[in-house]
């Protein structure tokens, strides 16, 4: 349950990081039921007095050509829609210069997508959040996003952040740790759930379940949902670290890694790719490009290679998904 105080102090800190005018143009392409689709620039632009433009789908070729012929400066997307359009042809400085502000969110990005968007001299802010934080917790400025490329940022004006390790104390500056937050924006509580309301919050502190690192900068990485981390051979493997250096692969296309059982490891990972469709990659040849670029204890132990993605309506991907397909395959 958010409230309006949720949803309002979400665009007063927005409006305090982001350096919005009343002659925004917005592109609301992310669907509008999602709380990073409506609350993450559509409703403080709103409140700015500027324009949203609003497309019914998500079709690259029409976002970019609306982008240019409605000389859009702001827009939100999640890293798959960003993906996609850094893909097409139309996709160029020249179609991409009324931009000024682009948020992603919604996943760990890829780098190979923060680099295709910082080729074109598009700074992509990253921004971390939660429906029940209305939703963010964290952002990268623009002046930062270069020199701090990958981070998720810095905690927002009215939200406080920590790191906690996994026996619930406060984590030092340079461990990983389960990010917890509080602030106005935090969710009243889950809908005739109270026993899910009181196992979300340690003292008045929402557990968000996402684990991350913080350097001396205060700036915050996100490694993985913890309940999407494995455990191979007692190490912590975050599949959000393999899948970004897949990712970085010439002709792979999208990655997603889950941990399946294994009797001697107790759990290693699996590899789900889908490919360009040009480059030939067989597992054999693919595990084998990825030896120097990955310790060996995090290195998945098979590969599958399939047309798509199960991925939901907003773009995330459904991992319990590919859990049950990896499963059903032993």
């Amino acid at each position: 349950m958010l409230t309006h105080g949720n949803l309002f102090f979400n665009d007063v800190n927005v409006l305090i990081e982001t350096d919005l005018t009343s002659h925004e143009v917005c592109l609301a392409v992310a669907p509008l039921f999602h709380i990073a689709g409506l609350n993450g620039l559509v409703l403080p632009v709103i409140l700015k007095g500027g324009t949203i433009e609003i497309l019914p789908s998500f079709i690259p070729q029409t976002v970019l050509e609306t982008i240019r012929r409605r000389q859009v400066t702001c827009m939100f997307g999640v890293p798959a829609m960003l993906d996609a359009l850094s893909a097409e042809p139309a996709f160029s400085q020249e179609t991409l210069a009324s931009l000024n502000t682009v948020i992603v969110g919604g996943a760990p990005v890829p780098q190979r997508t923060l680099r295709r968007w910082s080729e074109h001299d598009v700074d992509v802010q990253q921004g971390y959040g939660l429906t029940e934080t209305s939703p963010a917790v964290l952002k990268l400025a623009a002046e930062d996003a270069r020199d701090n490329i990958g981070s998720a940022g810095k905690p927002q004006f009215f939200v406080d952040v920590r790191l906690d390790d996994p026996n619930g104390k406060e984590s030092n500056k340079t461990s990983v740790g389960e990010i917890l937050t509080r602030g106005p924006n935090v969710f009243r509580e889950y809908w005739n759930r109270p026993d899910a309301t009181r196992s979300a919050f340690h003292e008045d502190w929402f557990r968000t379940g996402d684990i991350a690192t913080v350097d001396a900068h205060g700036f915050y990485r996100l490694k993985d949902r913890s309940k999407d981390m494995y455990i191979s051979g007692g190490e912590n493997i975050y599949p959000a670290e393999i899948e970004a250096l897949l990712m970085d692969i010439e002709g792979v296309a999208e990655a997603a890694v889950v941990g399946i059982d294994d009797p001697k490891w107790g759990e290693v990972g699996r590899a789900f790719i889908v490919t360009d469709g040009v480059t030939q990659w067989t597992e054999a040849t693919l595990l084998d490009a990825l030896q120097d670029r990955l310790a060996r204890y995090k290195q998945p132990k098979s590969i599958v290679f399939v047309d798509e993605l199960p991925r939901t309506s907003t773009g995330k991907l459904r991992k319990n998904t590919l859990r049950e397909q990896a499963q059903e395959s032993e």
